[in-house]
């Protein structure tokens, strides 16, 4: 038999009803069985997510037995994630196979940016600090998590040329500032990490040079002045200062692997000549594509 509450037109017999048996104090097992009925189908649950909520902080004291169980429950309205940011598009976000989330496998909205499509993001009616605090949850993102979201959204958007928010990219890099294991991740793993919005393309850090004269394009970026706030996070990455001969190596060898391995042709005398101009023939090479 479940538990109902009980209709205002009753409220006169309030004491009555308690002397008869009525259940009038929220026990430990009433909270867990009510908070695993919920289900994401049903039109109230945010409401009735919401009240439970209000009874963990305000009754906090008689839930420190079940705790933990608390914590796993998938009883939470996820946060939607703000759509003027169009990031859906580009990737979608986590999603439980109950429609729910618990509170021990979500993060605090204001990391929404670093993982949305890796893991559940606290509803702003369970985000209260001292609740936080009191349920010992950090609210903070596991670091795999963050490296495997900005690499699946690095990797997308680079091959399909999403019109991702450069909003979306500021707090990824912001966030990036105080994780240098997750930037050092990421320069191992060359993921394309680097948004440069004037050509509308990811590219790796080492690609691309704070002070360049000229592009080599799609090889070679200077770096983009509206980030510039964040330099020291792509140099973290992999970011030079300038070029240097072993930078147009690299560059020599990319065109090389594009080309599929062909021979480079060069113009000009088989004998070295001052006079005579050495190019390299890469008009074969679309001319935004990395290879």
């Amino acid at each position: 038999m479940k538990v109902a509450n009980l209709p205002q037109k009753w409220y006169g017999w309030n004491d009555f009803l308690r002397m008869a048996g009525m259940i009038h104090k929220v026990t430990p097992n009433n909270y867990l069985e009510f908070a695993r009925s919920l289900e994401a189908s049903d039109p109230d649950v945010k409401a009735k997510s919401e009240v439970l909520i209000q009874h963990l902080e305000t009754c906090y004291s008689d839930m420190k037995s079940v705790r933990s169980d608390i914590e796993d429950i998938e009883f939470l309205v996820p946060y939607n994630i703000d759509n003027s940011m169009n990031v859906e598009s580009s990737l979608p976000c986590f999603k439980t196979t109950s429609g729910l989330v618990s509170i021990s496998q979500s993060v605090h909205s204001k990391y929404q940016y670093v993982v949305w499509s890796t893991v559940s993001i606290l509803p702003e009616y369970a985000a209260n600090g001292t609740l936080l605090t009191q349920l010992n949850i950090s609210g903070t993102p596991p670091e795999d998590k963050v490296l495997q979201h900005i690499t699946n959204l690095c990797d997308v958007c680079s091959r399909a040329k999403c019109s991702v928010k450069e909003e979306v990219m500021e707090s990824i890099y912001e966030y990036l500032k105080t994780q240098s294991n997750i930037c050092d991740n990421l320069k191992q793993k060359d993921v394309l990490v680097v948004h440069i919005p004037q050509h509308r393309v990811f590219v790796s850090a080492s690609q691309v040079m704070e002070n360049l004269e000229d592009e080599i394009l799609p090889y070679l970026y200077e770096a983009p002045t509206r980030y510039g706030k964040y330099y020291d996070v792509f140099k973290r990455m992999g970011m030079n200062n300038q070029a240097n001969c072993d930078t147009y190596a690299q560059v020599l060898t990319r065109i090389y692997e594009c080309n599929m391995q062909q021979e480079l042709q060069l113009r000009g005398d088989a004998s070295y000549d001052y006079g005579t101009e050495w190019n390299v023939e890469v008009s074969a090479v679309p001319s935004e594509t990395y290879c």
